[in-house]
Order: structure tokens, then C-alpha cells, then sequence
């Protein structure tokens, strides 16, 4: 919240600073919704590690639940000691708003489902390196906008890390209708990103994302009752990894997503929020001391140089306007 207001405001004024200086103005712009998005990718990739510090008995479906309670509580009151809510409520868009968190909750569910039959390693691989491709199909149809050419071989750079990191793993046999699931996880977040600026032009996105997280929460609500709760509060460790998630991956993370769209297209934050994969293997051997693999390293290499592609073409275009 806070750190992402000063973020963003830090930045326009530089902006603004640059202008009088008779510089182009959507080029910081850019810049600032890059930034902001890999802010949102540096929250995302601190998930698994997260995880993993959770108690025995921990499920990933009160894991989602209580990470969309825990970042709804910690949202709204922010909103309200920031004031942060909106002036005029009946400008902003409901049914858009009720969209956005279907789909946040279908991707979220959906990931979990599919990853527990599939592998996480090749789950990821199928899930994340689909939600590029799935943005321009629908950004074409929706806005009619194509991406930059830089953005294909970009892509095609980190989709291929991502593979690296993950090891490649092969599908289990037999398991199509998952594989078919996680490619729709994909085209879920996707259609998140691009419902996404139609709202954030009525409202701050503090107040976006607190809204759709309540949402969200209310609707996946049903999961406290159909599995084990008790080892949320048994012990510290588990309130913990609940408002850790809460705080850092739905939060911060989703809310410096939400102002970067501001000022990027959904195609671009969607292959910057490639570095996810690359932030959490970095953090997995750093911080829980996975091994380091020469494929792990390679994928980490593919993925920083598609995102610095995609960066200086995407700077060089819109200085081109």
C-alpha cells in the first residue's frame, strides 16, 4: 500500500521533472509501470518460499482462502487509515470489479488443482508461460492492440527459462483434462490483466484490489468449511504464512500489478510477470538452499535477458511515437 503509493509517486515526479525538460512524458510512463510490475513479480516470487515454511497439515486450498481473507482485512484497512476509497462509488464498475475476481479466483483455484495432478514443474511451465500468449490474443480482440515485435522473440526467451527452471519435467500420462485446466488458468489470469484497466480508470489502486480481494474472499469462503483449518491458529507459525501471504503476494504484490497496468499494456505486464519464476528459483536457492542446477542457472539467464529486451524495445517505442 503504502510503499507502492510512494513508489508510484516518486516516480511521476520524475516524470514531471523530465517533462520540463522537455523530454517525452509516456516514455516514464513506461518505465514506471515496468518497475511497478516487477515490484508485483518480486511479491509473487516470494510464494513458494513462503509456503514451505507452512505447519504439517496445511492445505493449498485454505492457503488460497486465507491468503485472499488475510490481504482483503489487511487492504480495507488501509484503505480506510489512508482514505483511500473513492469519492463517487457509482463510477466504478461492478460487474467488472465481480469479473476481475471470478477469474482471480478461478486462476487461483485452478493452479492448485491442476499442479497436484500435473507437477508443479511442468504445471508452471504450462500455466505461466500460456498467460503471455492468452494477453495478445485477447488484447487484440478487446483493445485491438498487437504488441510490439520485440515482444514474440521476448517471450519466446522467457517461456524457454521458465522451461529451464522447471527442468522440463514430462506430463504424466493420462492427465489431459489437467493439462487443458492449466492452459484455462492461463486465459483466467489473463482475463484478469485485461478487465483490469477499464477499472483502475475510476479509482485508485489501492481500492481495486482491496475490493476484488473481498470478493474473492467471500467467494472462496466455502474451503474454510470443507477442509482443516485448526493449524492456522495451532500455532504462530501458521497466522504467520497466512498474513505473510496475505501482506506480500496478495497485497503488495497484486496492487503494484494493478498500478502498473496504469501504465502498461496487459501484453507487457504480462511477459514482465515472467520474472516470477526466475525471482522464485532465485530465492529458493538463497533462501531454502535447493540446489543449483546448470539448467536452473540457464533459465534464470533467459528470462533477465528477455525481460531487458522487452524493456529497452518498449522504452525505444514509445520514444518512436
Amino acid at each position: 500500500g503504502e510503499l507502492c503509493l510512494a513508489t508510484e509517486n516518486y516516480l511521476l515526479r520524475k516524470s514531471s521533472m523530465n517533462e520540463s525538460n522537455k523530454l517525452i512524458t509516456p516514455k516514464y510512463k513506461q518505465f514506471l509501470g515496468t518497475i511497478l510490475v516487477l515490484l508485483s513479480a518480486l511479491g509473487f516470487g516470494t510464494s513458494g518460499t513462503i509456503q514451505a515454511i507452512a505447519p504439517v497439515g496445511a492445505t493449498p486450498y485454505v492457503i488460497v482462502a486465507g491468503r485472499a481473507t488475510a490481504g482483503a482485512i489487511l487492504l480495507l484497512t488501509w484503505c480506510i487509515v489512508r482514505k483511500r476509497f473513492p469519492k463517487d462509488f457509482f463510477s466504478i464498475p461492478f460487474k467488472n470489479v465481480l469479473i476481475a475476481s471470478g477469474f482471480l479466483g478461478a486462476n487461483t483455484l485452478s493452479f492448485f488443482l491442476g499442479v497436484s495432478q500435473i507437477g508443479v514443474a511442468a504445471g508452471t511451465i504450462i500455466a505461466v508461460g500460456s498467460v503471455p500468449i492468452w494477453t495478445a490474443v485477447l488484447s487484440f480482440f478487446v483493445y485491438k492492440k498487437r504488441p510490439i515485435n520485440a515482444w514474440y522473440f521476448a517471450t519466446f526467451l522467457a517461456i524457454l527459462g521458465i522451461g529451464f527452471i522447471n527442468g522440463w519435467a514430462p506430463l504424466p500420462e493420462g492427465k489431459t483434462p489437467y493439462l487443458i485446466l492449466l492452459l484455462f488458468n492461463g486465459f483466467f489470469y489473463s482475463s484478469y490483466i485485461t478487465v483490469m484497466p477499464s477499472i483502475l480508470k475510476t479509482t485508485n489502486a489501492e481500492f481495486a484490489t482491496m475490493i476484488i480481494f473481498c470478493v474473492m474472499a467471500i467467494l472462496l469462503s466455502p474451503l474454510f468449511y470443507l477442509y482443516d483449518t485448526q493449524w492456522i491458529f495451532a500455532s504462530v507459525q501458521g497466522i504467520t504464512v497466512i498474513l505473510a501471504l496475505g501482506l506480500v503476494t496478495a497485497g503488495l504484490a497484486y496492487t503494484f500489478l494493478n498500478a502498473g497496468l496504469r501504465y502498461t499494456t496487459p501484453v507487457i505486464a504480462a511477459t514482465l510477470g515472467l520474472a516470477e519464476p526466475m525471482i522464485a528459483a532465485l530465492l529458493g536457492i538463497f533462501f531454502l538452499h535447493e540446489p543449483v542446477t546448470e539448467q536452473t542457472v540457464l533459465g534464470i539467464i533467459l528470462i533477465f535477458a528477455s525481460l531487458v529486451l522487452l524493456i529497452y524495445a518498449n522504452q525505444k517505442h514509445e520514444l518512436s511515437k
